[in-house]
C-alpha cells in the first residue's frame, strides 16, 4: 500500500501534469511536493547562501499556491536528481512521481535527463509522467494555480 508519495514539481507543464497524475493515482496517500533549486542557477557571489535561501523561499511560496491543504511542501537546493533521491529517502517515500519532457537524441544528450538519473539510482518505484501518455481528463483538471520559475535559494519546508 502506498502511504507516502513525493512529487517533484517545478515550473514546467510536465511537472504540473505529474502532480495531477499523482493526485489521481494516489488520492489517499500523504503527498509531499518538492521543488529543487539548482545551484547552477544561482549567482556566484559571496552571499550565495542568502541567494539560495531566497530562491527556496520563492519556490516554497509558489508551491503554496499549487499545493492543497493536505499536501506538505519542501524546497531544497542541490543537484536536482541527487536532491530528489535524498528527499525521497528522508521522507520514506513509497513512490516518487516526476514529469519528463521526453526529449530524445541530441536534446537529451546535451540537456541530460533528471528523470532518467532518478530512475537509474532510486531505491523506490518511480512514476515518470510523459505528457503523451496522460489521459485527456487529467489535462483539463483545474490548473488555476501554477508554479512560477524559482529565482536564485537552503532547505525550506511547510507541512
Amino acid at each position: 500500500m502506498v502511504k507516502h508519495v513525493l512529487v517533484a514539481v517545478d515550473a514546467s507543464p510536465h511537472a504540473q501534469l505529474a502532480l495531477k497524475v499523482a493526485r489521481a493515482h494516489y488520492p489517499h496517500a500523504q503527498r509531499r511536493l518538492i521543488t529543487v533549486v539548482d545551484p547552477r542557477s544561482l549567482p556566484l557571489e559571496a552571499e550565495s547562501r542568502v541567494a539560495a535561501a531566497q530562491a527556496e523561499g520563492r519556490a516554497l511560496e509558489a508551491l503554496d499556491r499549487l499545493g492543497r491543504d493536505e499536501e506538505s511542501r519542501v524546497a531544497v537546493t542541490g543537484e536536482p536528481a541527487a536532491a530528489l533521491l535524498r528527499a525521497a529517502r528522508s521522507y520514506a517515500a513509497d513512490v516518487l512521481v516526476i514529469g519528463t519532457h521526453g526529449r530524445r537524441g541530441l536534446g537529451r544528450w546535451v540537456l541530460g535527463s533528471v528523470a532518467e538519473e532518478v530512475v537509474r539510482h532510486a531505491s523506490m518505484p518511480v512514476l515518470v509522467v510523459r505528457e503523451a501518455e496522460v489521459p485527456d481528463e487529467l489535462r483539463t483538471e483545474d490548473s488555476s494555480a501554477t508554479l512560477s520559475p524559482a529565482q536564485p535559494g537552503e532547505a525550506t519546508s511547510r507541512s
